[in-house]
């Protein structure tokens, strides 16, 4: 049985009962525990289940990390709000990071040719985005290149970007939780959006509405790493009550 076809029957398995163990795939499949471990070692890699006990479980909707093709078409007009938002601080700065969210992405949409300011980003589309502008001078991070969603990242990159200084980064979250903080989906540029933040004056987090009161497995950022939310609803009391007490400025229209 090829691949492709041992993907789907355990993918179908799982949908039916959550959870499977390597010794019940191993029976089912009629392969050895090195081919199912494989398997899925694979599919976590894409991000359809998760490895846990033996066996894997199911990755639910929201624990998902969709490509950046499909994140694109999410929320898009709240996005599209959110990154207009944001072009009004961009007078401010003369140099930024931008990270490869779609959030960033439509942000790079919004600049024009009145904005003289220089730009980091690991972003592919977002620097392909930033080049129509001949006053606009880009940087691509080198390193390492994930095509799932168009971004460069990797230990080099974070060594590039060690390398360089910005007066704000604007980055994304999958979640913003009181306890939690700032949490991402997948680990692939954390580490990387993370470096943005210790390498800016300031931090400027684009954050829809569908992210308030989530929380995922991958820390982003603290409550006090964050200087700015610019979002496309008022924020529920309680995460408006932690930014007053961060001294964090919250703006939604």
């Amino acid at each position: 049985m090829a691949y492709q076809d041992r993907k789907e029957e355990i993918l179908s398995i799982l949908y039916k009962q959550n959870y499977v163990s390597v010794k019940e795939l191993t029976k089912l499949l009629y392969v050895s525990e090195p081919t199912i471990r494989r398997d899925l070692s694979q599919l976590e890699k894409e991000g359809l289940l998760r490895r846990n006990r033996g066996g894997a479980i199911l990755v639910t909707r929201d624990e998902l990390q969709y490509p950046q093709s499909y994140r694109q078409d999410e929320n898009v007009i709240e996005k599209k709000y959110i990154a207009k938002l944001a072009t009004q601080l961009l007078s401010e700065y003369h140099t930024i990071f931008l990270d490869s969210s779609s959030s960033c992405y439509y942000l790079a949409q919004m600049m024009d040719d009145k904005s003289k300011i220089h730009v980091v980003t690991h972003g592919l589309l977002t620097a392909q985005e930033l080049g129509k502008y001949s006053n606009i001078q880009v940087e691509l991070v080198g390193g390492v290149y994930d095509p799932k969603n168009n971004m460069v990242c990797g230990p080099d990159a974070n060594y590039f970007v060690q390398s360089r200084y910005a007066d704000a980064c604007f980055l994304s979250a999958a979640g913003i939780d009181l306890k939690q903080g700032f949490t991402c989906q997948s680990l692939d540029d954390t580490g990387l959006c993370r470096r943005y933040h210790q390498q800016s004056k300031k931090t400027i987090v684009l954050l829809d509405h569908s992210k308030f009161n989530k929380k995922y497995f991958i820390k982003l950022l603290d409550w006090s790493d964050v200087d700015i939310i610019v979002t496309d609803h008022p924020l529920p009391e309680e995460l408006d009550n932690c930014c007053f007490k961060n001294n964090i400025e919250v703006i939604y229209e």
